[in-house]
């Protein structure tokens, strides 16, 4: 044989010793650890919080040592608000009709005006350049 056939046959056995798996288990934090290092974040964040960010665990207890009502009676007087806020909506729908008819009619009489500027005035460009 000779040394280049040797030489290949070496690299070759040293490429495929290297590739050979030697099942040995890892601890996932070893294979991802930047991963696990933002999970860990992620619990801290949730039980301690940061300067900005308030811990949700923390923020969870005090809601429930601090609420004054029950989640059912928010949500009652949520819908009740809603109702209400669109009855007065209604109305004043129907009390000002004729203003909002008038000002849909102007923004469209003035947007056909600044858009017919703009068509002019970008054609008259495109013009001047061919």
């Amino acid at each position: 044989m000779n040394k280049g056939c040797l030489s290949l046959l070496f690299i070759t056995s040293l490429f495929f010793s290297a590739c050979a798996s030697t099942n040995e288990q890892k601890p996932v934090e070893d294979v991802i650890p930047i991963t696990m290092a933002n999970m860990r974040g992620h619990e801290a964040l949730y039980k301690e919080g940061w300067f900005v960010i308030t811990s949700s665990d923390k923020a969870l207890a005090y809601a429930k040592n601090k609420s004054v009502i029950s989640s059912r009676e928010a949500l009652t007087l949520t819908v009740s608000s809603i109702a209400s806020e669109s009855k007065e909506l209604a109305g004043e729908l129907r009390k000002h009709w004729g203003v909002s008819a008038e000002l849909g009619k102007n923004t469209f009489k003035t947007g056909t005006r600044i858009t017919s500027n703009i068509y002019s005035t970008t054609t008259g460009l495109a013009s001047s350049q061919v």
